[in-house]
C-alpha cells in the first residue's frame, strides 16, 4: 500500500510556508509508510529522536526551561569560575591582615602580645589556623551573607577554649515570643538538633532589609546574571562537545526547521 497525502494550496504565498508545508508532507508519507510496509502485516519500530542537551535546552518552552534550570547551579563558589574569584580575592586578603589585640585605656591602648584572645586566634580550633578562620569567615559571608562562630566556653564573660566557623544554613534562630528577640540558635546537622545558647554562639552578618533576623548575601543581588553566565557556559559546552553539530535521527526535521514549525505552540507554555 502507497499513501501519498494530497497536496495543499500555498494561502500565504510565501517561500518559507511552501518549504514548511512539503517537509510536513514529506515526513506525514514517511511515518504512514514506516507503519504500513507494503504486505500490510508488518510494522516497524518508530525510531527515537536524538537530542543532545544543547538542542534540549534551545527548545524548550520558557515553564520548561525554567523548572529544567531550576535544579543547576546549587554551589556557585565550586561551579562558577567568577562567584570564586570575587569571594576568595576578598577572604584572601582580608585573612592576611594580622590582628592586634590591645589593653588598657581608649587613649593609649598598648598591644597585647601575650593575650589569652591572641594565642586563642592563632589556633582556634585543632582544624584551623586563625587566617583559615577569618577566609573562612568571609567566604560564608560572601556566599550567604552570614557567618556563625561556635563558642566552646561556659558563661559570656569566659574566654573561649576553642572557636568553630560553621555553615550558617545549619542554624534556625530561636526567637521570644515576648520581646521577639533572638534568645538562642538552633544548631541542626542530619536529624540532630542542638539548643545553643547565645553566649555559645557569635553571629555575623551582611544587613538585610527584608529579614530581622538574618543576612542577605551580595550574590543573591547577582544571582540572575551569575546563572545566566553558568548555562550560557554548558550550553557552549554541549554545543562543542556534539562537534559541533545539532544532530537529529534519520528522516526527522532539521532543529532549525523544528523550531520555525513548533515555536507557536512552545511558548504558548
Amino acid at each position: 500500500m502507497v499513501i501519498v497525502p494530497a497536496p495543499q494550496e500555498n494561502v500565504s504565498g510565501s517561500h518559507l510556508t511552501t518549504s514548511c508545508g512539503v517537509v510536513v508532507l514529506g515526513l506525514v508519507k514517511r511515518g504512514l509508510g514506516s507503519l504500513l510496509s507494503l504486505g500490510g502485516t508488518s510494522v516497524r519500530k518508530r525510531e527515537t529522536p536524538y537530542f543532545p542537551e544543547a538542542t534540549r535546552l534551545f527548545f524548550l518552552a520558557p515553564h520548561l526551561l525554567t523548572a529544567e534550570l531550576s535544579g543547576g547551579l546549587s554551589q556557585p563558589y565550586r561551579e562558577h569560575v567568577w562567584v570564586y574569584a570575587c569571594v576568595n580575592a576578598i577572604a584572601q586578603n582580608i585573612s592576611g591582615v594580622p590582628l592586634l589585640f590591645k589593653t588598657g585605656p581608649r587613649k593609649d591602648p598598648k598591644v597585647a602580645e601575650s593575650h589569652a584572645l591572641a594565642g586563642l586566634f592563632e589556633a582556634p580550633n585543632p582544624m584551623m589556623s586563625g587566617s583559615q578562620l577569618i577566609e573562612a569567615t568571609f567566604v560564608y559571608l560572601g556566599l550567604t551573607g552570614e557567618a556563625f562562630y561556635i563558642l566552646d566556653r561556659e558563661s559570656e564573660r569566659e574566654i573561649p577554649k576553642e572557636v568553630w566557623v560553621v555553615h550558617p544554613g545549619r542554624f534556625q534562630e530561636a526567637v521570644d515570643d515576648k520581646t521577639g528577640l533572638i534568645s538562642g540558635w538552633i544548631y541542626r546537622q542530619g536529624a540532630r538538633q542542638v539548643p545553643l545558647q547565645p553566649h555559645e554562639v557569635v553571629f555575623f552578618r551582611y544587613f538585610n532589609p527584608y529579614n530581622d533576623y538574618r543576612g542577605l548575601s551580595p550574590l543573591q543581588a547577582a544571582k540572575a546574571g551569575v546563572e545566566q553566565d553558568y548555562w550560557a557556559g554548558r550550553y557552549n559546552l554541549a554545543f562543542f562537545q556534539n562537534s559541533p553539530v545539532l544532530p537529529t535521527s534519520p528522516g526527522q526535521p532539521s532543529p532549525r526547521l523544528l523550531l520555525i514549525m513548533t515555536r507557536p505552540s512552545m511558548w504558548a507554555g
